[in-house]
């Protein structure tokens, strides 16, 4: 069909330059004559074609849908306007790809909570991820900047809020699997504590510093570092929950490790110990008592 004017006697409704082929359609302008609603410049293909830009308005709910992109099989989509009907939301930049696709930018809004994710990246399978925002529709509460790699992933930064207990996790890295960690924050949502700079490594890592803080008692403990198995330990610093007690630069070495200097506050007695050196093999050649020199 080449250029058709037609004019509909029951609505009163003329449809003017209207191009109909059924593998590519360039430019349309069709009028739906029950919901009185108008769609221009509309492309719809559904089998091994190309869309570039679509605008449906959707006749019961009296939205309008700009730019949209919806690729079934086999697809790349570059950015995707969807607007939910029943909700009144919009979902800008939306990218979706289940197997084995790369997503760059997505935007999705929760039309029951009327919540919105901007820049949310979801892969499945064999993706890779740089950045991801999430909210969660029900807590209404908003995740910035999150990366979750499953399986043998690098994790650089991540922002995680726990929805239940309205608490926030920032630069958060978490790695099972030989991989190294270099800062880490952690909150504890039942207790409302927040742990900064916080490194554990299970096996064959290296921990430079680590603050713990205990959620039970609502101490803090700074600079702490705690290697099971052959490790190197340099300043440690551990404060007993239970007698509200710190401990400053502590270094506890339970299997060949070195010592320096050793710090360990006695949490009954309250008392201190500074500058404590445990070595089994020492060698003293000359005990000095005075400052000056004795040559013997």
């Amino acid at each position: 069909m080449g250029k058709a004017s037609m004019t509909i006697r029951k609505n009163m409704i003329k449809t003017t330059s209207m191009m109909i082929n059924k593998t590519k359609m360039t430019n349309m302008m069709a009028v739906v004559v029950t919901s009185k609603t108008k769609t221009t410049s509309m492309m719809i293909a559904k089998n091994k074609t190309r869309m570039t830009s679509t605008k449906i308005a959707d006749a019961r709910n009296k939205t309008k849908t700009t730019s949209m992109m919806i690729a079934k099989n086999g697809k790349r989509m570059t950015s995707t306007k969807i607007a939910d009907a029943r909700n009144k939301t919009k979902t800008t930049s939306m990218m979706i790809a289940k197997n084995r696709t790369r997503m760059t930018s997505t935007k999705i809004a929760d039309a029951k909570n009327k919540t919105k994710t901007t820049s949310m990246m979801i892969a499945k399978n064999r993706t890779r991820m740089t950045s991801t925002k999430i909210a969660d529709a029900r807590n209404k509460t908003k995740t910035t900047d999150m990366m979750i790699a499953k399986n043998r992933t690098r994790m650089t930064s991540t922002k995680i809020v726990d929805a239940r207990n309205k608490t926030k996790t920032t630069d958060m890295m978490i790695a099972k699997n030989r991989t190294r960690m270099t800062s880490t924050k952690i909150a504890d949502a039942k207790n409302k504590t927040k742990t900064t700079g916080m490194m554990i490594a299970k096996s064959k890592t290296e921990m430079t510093s680590t603050m713990i803080a205990d959620a039970k008692n609502k101490t803090k403990t700074t600079g702490m570092m705690i290697a099971k198995s052959k490790t190197e330990m340099t300043s440690t610093m551990i404060a007993d929950a239970k007698n509200k007690t710190k401990t400053t630069g502590m270094m506890i070495a339970k299997s060949k490790t070195e010592m320096t200097s050793t710090m360990i506050a006695d949490a009954k007695n309250m008392t201190k110990t500074t500058n404590t050196i445990n070595a089994e093999k020492m060698i003293i050649p000359v005990r000095i008592n005075k400052t000056t020199s004795i040559i013997k």
